[in-house]
């Protein structure tokens, strides 16, 4: 396939996904279950339910977790094998996006706790052994890096650097895209408004430029997004649970 042709593949793919995605009353349902059960029933009725397969009534927080990971690793895989070579490596890098406050917090000398050892990633990170992807030997390299700068824009930094020049149109509006980008991960999923205002620009760039580099972003924009809200709402159906339990 030429690149022109491997966009617009991408696109295709990446405009089907879009189709299937949730509603906002389907989210504010989601928003409302308290039982957890229930919930991951709820989940598994809708274009989510790869998301939740393998959890069960008794699925702890780790477990969620780990899980919710694992599948947004796999998510951004396959659009990593979508889109033309040279933008492959910007498309993969961003699988670590939701790894970044664990990265931060290994980074600072904190304790490593249980549910760290058990991510594959995230073992990786606090451990010492070697990393046979480069990606992820990459991020351990700044994870033990001496400069005090902060492990976000260390990460963003070398996300840039990933980025192949397309030319000066195109150029303008991946940057675009990074600027709502910037603010949704500096959030980290967790202030609403920042969070709709920047899924509102990402909508509104993957429509128009789905089948070019600044519709790649936006569409990796939404995937978060659709991780983080999908994880609030889980975990916070488990811990309701527990709380009543104890």
């Amino acid at each position: 396939m030429t690149e022109t042709t491997r966009f617009a593949y991408a696109g295709a793919r990446m405009q089907s996904r879009y189709g299937d995605r949730l509603s906002a009353a389907t989210w504010s349902q989601f928003e409302r279950i308290s039982d957890f059960a229930r919930l991951v029933q709820t989940v598994r009725g809708t274009p989510l339910a790869p998301w939740v397969s393998d959890f069960t009534a008794d699925t702890g927080v780790h477990r969620i977790e780990r899980g919710l990971r694992a599948r947004f690793r796999h998510e951004i895989g396959e659009l990593a094998a979508w889109v033309p070579d040279r933008w492959a490596a910007a498309v993969q890098w961003f699988a670590f996006a939701p790894d970044l406050a664990a990265v931060a917090h290994v980074r600072h000398g904190r304790t490593v706790h249980d549910w760290m050892d058990e991510d594959p990633v995230i073992h990786a990170l606090a451990g010492d052994q070697r990393a046979d992807d480069e990606g992820l030997a990459q991020l351990m390299r700044m994870v033990n890096a001496d400069d005090d700068r902060a492990v976000f824009d260390r990460w963003l930094e070398a996300w840039r650097t990933r980025w192949p020049r397309e030319g000066r149109s195109s150029d303008h509006r991946v940057q675009a895209v990074y600027r709502q980008l910037r603010a949704l991960l500096f959030t980290q999923g967790g202030a609403v408004r920042v969070r709709n205002a920047a899924e509102t620009e990402l909508r509104r760039a993957f429509r128009r430029h789905a089948r070019e580099p600044a519709g790649v972003l936006a569409y990796l924009g939404l995937l978060y997004i659709q991780f983080t809200r999908l994880r609030a709402a889980l975990v916070r159906a488990r811990l309701l649970e527990l709380s009543v339990a104890a």
